[in-house]
């Protein structure tokens, strides 16, 4: 399933969107679990988006150096503004390792490969060993959506039976994304650094916006 840049900015916003609004349920409302429902639909759009976009990058290297760069970043703000007092690593860390992942693939480095999911699944990715394999998912079968579907409902099926119930409403991300390329998408211009940027801000945000209330 391929995007126009006008349905990939618009894909860009929503999942922006979804992340904001899963967010506001962790932080503001956690017993309002309808937020937490919606919020599960960002990450597949986010991991999409890094597969679909592999293979227009010109610098991949340099793509891998931004989602570290921001994970060290984001770390502080998203262990606080979570209230976790056991260390896990934000999303920024599982996009860089599904990157890395895709890179060693799509360069035949498969011990590298074999490597990095060992790594993955020994340390405390957000969304683990399953946020690590969705970019690779989507960009081996990219070229066969009803395989890429299937796989991906069947991965996010066993990832809610084993760890978190609320994921498998992960799969309404499919529905998004057929609406999306369905329609013409936002004429706007978004920038590369939107998501970077936003994502460490809108936590310390709400944070604030925690204590505040509370």
């Amino acid at each position: 399933m391929t995007l126009n840049k006008s349905q990939s900015n618009t894909l860009k916003l929503l999942a922006i969107l979804f992340m904001l609004i899963d967010h506001i349920g962790a932080i503001l409302y956690p017993h309002l679990e309808i937020l937490r429902i919606v919020g599960r639909i960002a990450f597949p759009l986010f991991a999409y988006q890094l597969a679909i976009g592999f293979r227009h990058t010109r610098n991949p290297f340099q793509q891998l150096k931004y989602l570290f760069l921001f994970g060290l970043i984001s770390q502080i703000p998203y262990m606080i503004g979570f209230g976790l007092t056991e260390i896990s690593l934000n999303i920024f860390f599982t996009l860089f390792m599904g990157y890395a992942l895709v890179l060693a693939i799509e360069k035949q480095r498969y011990g590298v490969g074999a490597v990095m999911v060992i790594v993955g699944s020994a340390i405390p990715l957000d969304y683990g060993i399953y946020g690590l394999l969705l970019p690779v998912m989507f960009l081996l079968l990219s070229s066969r959506p009803i395989s890429q579907f299937l796989a991906f409902t069947f991965a996010t099926t066993l990832y809610s039976l084993v760890l978190s119930p609320l994921q498998i409403f992960a799969v309404l991300a499919f529905v998004v994304l057929l609406v999306v390329k369905m329609t013409p998408g936002l004429n706007v211009s978004v920038s590369k650094w939107l998501f970077y940027g936003f994502y460490p801000a809108h936590i310390v945000v709400l944070f604030i916006l925690f204590k505040w209330v509370g």
